[in-house]
């Protein structure tokens, strides 16, 4: 049983650990996690608190845990080569406990989690200075032999952005443990990502019809119209458009700002008329402008069904919420608002994101937009 206990050295107050071996005695070793006394409130100085209540003492059980773990894996913790070589399992708690104390977002922090525990899956009881980049390929391929899982079943396979996103999350864990243990971690080349399936959007006459339709359908008494004029308006995410708060509008500089969420840093949409309209009359008595919408479970009134309905009722092509910010992005640049203005709105960090919109466009509407180009043509002679 995994226990420590406090000892004072010369170089000050430590916390050792006391593991149980398969054969022989409880091992006993100093953790190097330093502490100090706390004494009862009131007493002569001699009389100490409960040693739970002194410093690290979490992170002093936590750190006793792994090694218990990886003793009961039939491995030895305690040889020369592995005393400063903490174990991957053990700096994930402290990764995610930082990621968390950086009030990190939470659908971020979700994607954190699942890449350590995917990571964890092989790996946990690894020495962190152990992990070589021949790991990190191994740890991709069974990404890629894993795939989608629903309740434990494969659906199909994850794309290549997925892929580079774990890898990405994982490098950011890696280092976090070199700056723990003075270690410079693997690095690999990210994948070529390519996109499968081209971009899909709304011409501007398809968002009239799905507007007209969702103005019959109500969610808690509201039109559904308002939200989905919304996204189309600001190109805003789900998630963000959901997590919008009245103080993010601001009336007098015309814009609505976002801070970061999933974009790194804060942007500024501009307030378009008709949208001004409808914010005009919404309620404002809540502090969300779509606080009347609730996107946590599924079911006949659940955001994306009634989305499925309007555009049933509207008899358009089944697009997702995601393809509204999309719509507004190619709709953007069709009207030739630069594209610097539009990575900005969107929150685009490079212009190759936004420009694979346009070219999507553009390879369907060559001849509208050639005939944009007019020329004076002066008489002969």
């Amino acid at each position: 049983m995994a226990s420590v206990y406090a000892r004072k050295l010369s170089k000050g107050w430590f916390w050792y650990g006391c593991v149980s071996l398969k054969d022989g005695p409880p091992k006993k070793y100093n953790t190097g996690i330093e502490t100090e006394p706390r004494y009862l409130k009131g007493g002569d100085g001699r009389e100490f608190a409960s040693p739970a209540k002194w410093p690290n003492y979490k992170k002093a059980m936590e750190a006793v845990k792994v090694a218990q773990k990886i003793v009961d894996s039939g491995k030895d913790p305690f040889r020369q080569e592995e005393l400063n070589a903490e174990s991957v399992e053990g700096l994930a708690k402290g990764y995610l406990d930082t990621r968390r104390s950086e009030g990190t977002d939470a659908r971020v922090l979700y994607l954190h989690q699942s890449t350590v525990q995917f990571f964890l899956v092989n790996y946990a009881h690894r020495a962190a200075k152990s992990v070589t980049a021949a790991d990190l390929l191994k740890f991709r391929t069974w990404l890629m032999d894993r795939g989608k899982v629903r309740r434990g079943v494969r659906i199909g396979d994850l794309s290549q952005v997925t892929i580079n996103g774990h890898m990405t999350r994982l490098g950011a864990f890696l280092n976090f443990c070199g700056t723990i243990i003075g270690w410079k971690p693997p690095t690999i080349k990210r994948l070529k990502a390519k996109r499968t399936k081209p971009i899909r959007y709304y011409s501007g006459e398809e968002c009239g019809r799905l507007l007209a339709s969702a103005a019959k359908v109500t969610y808690n008494g509201e039109p559904l119209s308002w939200f989905l004029a919304f996204v189309l308006y600001t190109g805003m995410r789900k998630g963000e458009a959901l997590s919008c708060e009245w103080s993010w509008v601001d009336y007098a500089a015309n814009h609505i700002l976002i801070p970061a969420m999933k974009s790194a840093q804060s942007r500024a949409v501009p307030i378009a008329e008709p949208l001004r309209e409808i914010l005009d009359r919404m309620p404002r008595t809540r502090a969300r402008l779509f606080d009347n919408i609730s996107n946590l479970h599924r079911g006949s009134g659940h955001l994306d069904d009634l989305y499925k309905k309007v555009q049933a009722e509207a008899k358009l092509e089944p697009l997702t919420l995601h393809d509204l910010r999309r719509t507004f992005i190619i709709q953007c640049l069709a009207a030739g608002i630069p594209l610097e203005l539009v990575m900005q709105w969107v929150g685009h960090e490079s212009d190759k994101t936004t420009l694979e919109y346009y070219t999507s466009f553009a390879k369907e509407n060559h001849a509208a937009l050639i005939g944009r180009v007019r020329f004076t043509v002066l008489p002969a002679g």
